[in-house]
């Protein structure tokens, strides 16, 4: 059994210093009006389309298909936040409506993937930042390259991310 949020984005993503862990930036989550509980999410998959909010840039590729839904929504979703962060961070705020600006240009529905002749990939906006940001911070742009994994059944799941992340300097 687990938990999903299924609508992690931007906005539902507050930051917080926390000095008592030693720790400069803490990400927590909102919105939880999507979210759930259960091993099967075969019921949820039936009505995602009812349940997952409509317009959100984060939204992963399985919910296009036919508004499906998986344990791996939230690992897509998390990876399309952390990649605005270090786009963000590396580049600017600038670039980072630049970069939003060429994802929206670029996709069905403003989403990090696109779909041509029913072919599901990511747009060559995000493909293009993580080229970028690569020589930068190699091994954290590898853990989003495969949270950005178009085929949710090769997406790495959340214990595989933290212990990537958690290696990661």
């Amino acid at each position: 059994m687990t938990y999903h949020h299924h609508d992690i984005k931007p906005t539902n993503t507050l930051v917080f210093n926390d000095a008592a862990a030693d720790v400069k930036h803490r990400l927590k989550f909102t919105d939880f009006g999507s979210a759930g509980y259960g091993g099967d999410l075969s019921a949820f998959g039936r009505s995602a389309k009812s349940k997952i909010k409509g317009n959100t840039p984060t939204l992963p590729p399985e919910t296009y298909n036919n508004g499906s839904s998986s344990r791996p929504h939230d690992v897509w979703s998390l990876g399309c936040v952390f990649l605005d962060i270090l786009v963000w961070y590396w580049k600017g705020w600038e670039y980072l409506k630049e970069f939003r600006s060429r994802v929206e240009e670029e996709s069905i529905a403003w989403c990090y993937y696109t779909v041509d002749d029913g072919n599901v990939t990511r747009t060559e906006a995000v493909s293009a930042a993580l080229d970028e940001l690569g020589p930068t911070e190699t091994e954290l742009v590898h853990v989003i390259q495969d949270m950005l994994e178009i085929d949710p059944d090769y997406r790495p799941n959340a214990a595989s991310v933290l212990a990537r992340l958690g290696a990661v300097d």
